[in-house]
């Protein structure tokens, strides 16, 4: 959508009728107009951004010439500086841990105990860095960031939310000498943590979220999340495809034509017999299926595919007198 068709004006609209459309959507999706009403927000930030350009004569030339870059989006500025304190939080207290689990422990449905460092709020000032009380930062006025004005593409000015430098973001100063002796004043101290994480899990989602596991943020008084991502360990004789196992089941070619019977040793610890009705002669890589054999998720179980491998070329033993 051109920034004329965001106005509803025609490419050849004067200044004036580009003004007059502009103020009239302005007041009707003003934010002060539209309370909690997203929708609203966004066309006014759209109209804002169109007028900003073509409501400039300058500006409307270098885009109607195409000279201005038009594959840049400015209203992905708006939401990344919006929200630039809150991912900012989130980041800062999210753990990531990576851990491989074994088709043993998966199929045993074992338990792990994971243990990790983290930051915890401090128990002698209760996350507040100070021995006795805090007062409130003027720099920010207790709101733990100050706003900095940058330049858009050039066309517009957007405040940017950052970190202030004076409370390091609490909103909040530590009066002289009465800093915190156990925390240095941080409000949060590093302690192991330790949770249980169920191995076959992973079967219905490689990442496991442990809300407020994660780190402990004085500044917003919460614990973030933890995040757990589960991979499966190449196994030497089974490969898993969805909950479906496979390996592979060597015989000779005598044992292909005239009928063969093995053990198989599960992952779980159980002995599977198999031995197959014999109505022809099995070809190489020929696959069997034993149903529900496979890896149980909880609530589907895949199936145990047997690869024929013939190994040894053995002569059939002739009919002939």
């Amino acid at each position: 959508m051109s920034y004329y068709e965001t106005l509803g004006v025609s490419q050849d609209a004067s200044q004036e009728e580009i003004k007059k459309a502009y103020r009239k959507l302005a007041v009707r999706f003003h934010p002060d107009k539209n309370p909690g009403n997203n929708a609203a927000e966004e066309k006014f930030k759209e109209i804002s951004v169109a007028y900003e350009v073509i409501g400039d004569e300058n500006k409307r030339r270098e885009y109607d010439n195409g000279s201005m870059n038009s594959n840049v989006n400015p209203f992905q500025f708006f939401n990344m500086f919006n929200q630039g304190m809150s991912h900012q939080n989130t980041s800062l207290t999210t753990i990531s841990y990576s851990i491989k689990v074994t088709l043993e422990q998966i199929c045993r449905k074992k338990k792990l105990a994971i243990t990790y460092q983290r930051r915890e709020c401090c128990d002698k000032c209760l996350g507040s860095g100070s021995k006795t009380s805090v007062v409130m930062c003027r720099t920010c006025s207790g709101n733990g960031y100050v706003t900095r004005s940058v330049n858009v593409m050039g066309i517009m000015r957007v405040n940017q939310p950052v970190t202030c430098g004076v409370c390091a973001g609490r909103g909040k100063k530590i009066p002289f000498g009465q800093a915190c002796t156990a925390c240095n004043s941080k409000g949060e101290v590093p302690r192991s943590n330790t949770i249980n994480v169920s191995t076959n899990e992973c079967l219905v989602k490689n990442r496991l979220v442990y809300r407020g596991q994660g780190h402990y943020d004085a500044r917003i008084k919460t614990h973030g999340d933890l995040h757990v991502m589960l991979s499966i360990q190449v196994h030497p004789l089974f490969r898993n495809i969805g909950l479906d196992l496979h390996t592979d089941i060597h015989v000779s070619s005598k044992e292909a034509t005239f009928g063969f019977d093995r053990s198989i040793t599960h992952p779980s610890g159980r002995e599977i017999s198999f031995k197959p009705v014999m109505q022809r002669t099995f070809a190489h890589d020929h696959v069997f299926t034993i149903p529900d054999e496979g890896l149980d998720s909880g609530t589907n179980k895949g199936n145990l595919r047997l690869r024929l491998k013939i190994t040894k070329r053995e002569e059939a033993p002739s009919n002939k007198k």
